[in-house]
């Protein structure tokens, strides 16, 4: 362990890897405590408790990596639908694999694999900070594309397209073993980001030419 991390930092990278493997509830402050070589009343002292722990952890370890990509910096006045197509996949693959995305440390994709599947309560200010805006922002995309229809369909569309920037994230391994590997380089994300614009903009065209 090295020696310039302070307690706090090692409490922190001790908790992130016992969230990630057992889950909130199976994690206990003993065994933080027990992997980190810090007292309970340190741990308490810096984080009050166990909820108090996992809220830090989760806006250090997931809001933090998503908010050095906001909205703004990709999305300008004055894009039209399809940079703004390619803008909003580009923001959402750098926030996930980019070079100081969540990808970078498989300890924070379990973590986000967790409240993806099973949300905790602690990952509801997270949400409304940065993942809902950015949902709604596909969906507003998505409509300049094919037109005003109910919200469910505008939805299904839009996951399909974040659902091809989600899959890299998740199943990096899996991605590795069929062949094909995308780096935490700017170069290799913007050429994924690319691949999955062009596919993405084939398809939205061709739903918009079935329902016209």
């Amino acid at each position: 362990m090295a020696m310039t991390q302070t307690a706090k930092q090692r409490i922190e990278r001790a908790a992130l890897q016992l969230f990630a493997d057992k889950g909130f509830r199976a994690t206990t402050i003993r065994d933080i405590c027990a992997k980190s070589g810090v007292s309970v009343a340190l741990v308490h002292y810096h984080f009050k408790n166990k909820n108090g722990l996992y809220q830090a952890l989760l806006d250090k370890e997931i809001g933090e990596a998503f908010a050095q990509h906001p909205i703004p910096a990709y999305l300008q006045p004055g894009m039209g639908p399809e940079e703004r197509l390619r803008q909003i996949i580009r923001l959402l693959l750098n926030r996930l694999i980019g070079p100081e995305g969540l990808g970078r440390d498989r300890a924070r994709v379990r973590l986000m694999a967790r409240e993806l599947t099973a949300p905790s309560p602690a990952f509801e200010p997270l949400f409304q900070r940065h993942i809902q805006p950015m949902i709604l922002t596909m969906v507003e995309i998505i409509r300049d594309f094919v037109g005003d229809q109910e919200q469910a369909e505008l939805m299904r569309i839009a996951t399909s397209v974040a659902g091809q920037c989600l899959y890299p994230f998740l199943a990096y391994e899996v991605m590795q073993r069929s062949g094909l590997t995308v780096a935490h380089t700017v170069e290799q994300v913007e050429r994924h980001a690319e691949h999955i614009y062009q596919f993405s903009l084939r398809g939205l065209y061709g739903l918009k030419e079935s329902n016209a």
